[in-house]
């Protein structure tokens, strides 16, 4: 669902805030920060120099733009999605189905162009097989198969969510935030006997589904998150309920995180996380005075397809620019018009449409609906 207008109009606004961070992460912090994982996904090698200060500034802040943006998106899903279950109910799958993949598949399409070029003269100058099933599929991560856009790890997330939403729902209609609460206690007691199950990580394909499964449900209890804000939008939480249930569910996906997660950063992506919240609940809050300007609005019309191709491409485009000579700063601003203009392409010739065609299954099934209650 598009939250272009009325009381949502904050949250689509907010998706421009949140892939504008994805992409300073990736063109900022990662690129300086990880360039071997730069080098493994674009093939091009090139010794960069010394970071800009603002990198090693963020560093030592502990800020992740990226994980605050990605964090931003998981929590307007989880109060836009909710809207849309109860607008169509058994189509619900099938829509949010042609709402990704005809942009997905398309963005993945020019990625896979952008790999093979970047790749050209390599053993191995194009994914394999599997490799290509797999992120075509969005199961890559349950199969421990790198992402070939460095993104669609949240997708899988949120597939995940979508699924468990459209089998859940009538759940939470009828017990709220009990059902959310309940929710984050069964992935906490997932991720303990996981944990107590695989100490070391575990092995085989059945653990690594497993493992990867847990692990989205802990992004999924995030999510749900924004659907308490859905509920006090419904007039089915108090204010003061609301702020209890976001924080105790923080706390909770805080937990499973501890349990799950293996890291010397550990409280790098909760701390992000939280800085996420309270900028979508301060938002939320604040949503009748929410103004964002013709800019933001434009930039979250395009951030889905802005998301999907901005890193391969933006990474490749620097990394020939600089081995040119050129400044960092001048490639990031050329990498950064190319992934724009990139995007409103995507999204006018393919997003659009599949917008328009979700938008009649929309009018498709609330006739049938209303037949149905007279009858």
């Amino acid at each position: 669902m598009k939250a272009g207008h009325g009381r949502l109009a904050f949250a689509h606004q907010l998706r421009g805030i949140a892939v504008l961070l994805v992409v300073i992460s990736h063109y900022l912090q990662l690129f300086w920060e990880r360039p071997e994982v730069v080098d493994r996904h674009i093939g091009l090698r090139l010794e960069a120099g010394a970071p800009p200060a603002l990198v090693a500034w963020l560093a030592d802040a502990g800020i992740a733009t990226g994980s605050i943006g990605v964090a931003i998106f998981f929590l307007i899903s989880g109060l836009v999605i909710p809207i849309s279950i109860t607008r169509l109910r058994r189509r619900f799958l099938l829509a949010r189905l042609l709402r990704i993949y005809p942009t997905y598949l398309a963005a993945l399409a020019v990625n896979l162009v952008v790999y093979c070029a970047s790749h050209a003269g390599a053993a191995m100058p194009w994914p394999g097989p599997l490799v290509l099933a797999s992120n075509l599929l969005l199961l890559n991560p349950y199969l421990r198969i790198a992402s070939l856009d460095m993104v669609n790890w949240t997708l899988a997330i949120e597939m995940t969510f979508y699924c468990l939403a459209a089998l859940g729902w009538r759940w939470v209609e009828r017990y709220g935030r009990r059902a959310i609460v309940a929710t984050g206690a069964a992935v906490l007691a997932a991720a303990l006997l996981l944990r107590i199950g695989m100490p070391d990580g575990g092995r085989g394909m059945a653990m690594a589904v497993v493992g990867e499964f847990v692990n989205e449900a802990m992004f999924v209890s995030f999510i749900l998150l924004g659907t308490l804000c859905y509920l006090h939008l419904e007039g089915r939480l108090t204010t003061r309920a609301l702020l209890l249930g976001l924080a105790f569910g923080y706390l909770g996906f805080c937990a499973i995180w501890l349990v799950l997660v293996r890291s010397h950063e550990i409280w790098r992506v909760p701390m992000n996380y939280l800085l996420a919240l309270l900028i979508f609940t301060g938002s939320y809050f604040f949503r009748h005075r929410f103004r964002g300007g013709a800019w933001l609005a434009r930039l979250a019309d395009i951030s889905y397809p802005l998301y999907l191709v901005h890193a391969l491409l933006g990474y490749c485009v620097i990394r020939l620019l600089m081995a040119q000579g050129q400044p960092y700063s001048l490639a990031v601003l050329v990498a950064t018009c190319a992934a724009l203009g990139l995007a409103a392409v995507l999204h006018q010739r393919v997003e659009r449409p599949s917008l328009h065609y979700v938008a009649r299954c929309c009018q498709i099934v609330r006739p049938a609906q209303e037949k149905m209650r007279r009858s």
